[in-house]
């Protein structure tokens, strides 16, 4: 699905993109056993589809970095915030989603943009990691497990 998501400009697109299937369902049809209603973190890869994070190789010291985290969702979910932790060389990414409390609603799969920008303080390389979650099904059974998704960008 991710060549899909490309061809239809999903890295250009405002902050929600919608896919064209839907199924009348709960709202909670797309939460693992794991998660609750309110906040959680971004499910940044979703079954056969890898992380999209959009990240520049490089940049200038002194410009900032704009980084695009994409999380899944159903139509119910809203986009939360990104938390930034910066230390030195390091700056750490965590996606916040909000799902609602279970209630009838159609579902469809939902891709949610995080932006963020940030500006390094050093040159050299810049360890940039991503925190969400992984949805999978295993065994029939949906699950969702930690997943770190690590991106370096050379500050010059």
């Amino acid at each position: 699905m991710s060549s899909l998501l490309r061809r239809l400009g999903v890295r250009s697109r405002p902050l929600i993109v919608i896919l064209a299937w839907t199924a009348a369902c709960q709202s909670t049809a797309l939460l693992a056993p794991e998660e609750s209603a309110g906040e959680n973190p971004g499910r940044i890869a979703f079954y056969d589809d890898q992380p999209i994070i959009d990240v520049p190789a490089s940049a200038p010291l002194g410009s900032n970095v704009d980084v695009i985290i994409t999380t899944y969702g159903s139509l119910c979910d809203q986009v939360g915030r990104t938390d930034i932790l910066q230390t030195g060389s390091r700056v750490d990414l965590y996606p916040i989603d909000i799902f609602p409390e279970p209630r009838g609603c159609a579902d469809a799969l939902v891709l949610f943009q995080h932006h963020v920008s940030f500006s390094p303080r050093a040159r050299g390389l810049l360890v940039l990691s991503v925190h969400g979650t992984e949805v999978s099904s295993v065994g029939g059974a949906v699950q969702r497990r930690p997943l770190t998704v690590v991106r370096n960008v050379t500050i010059e």
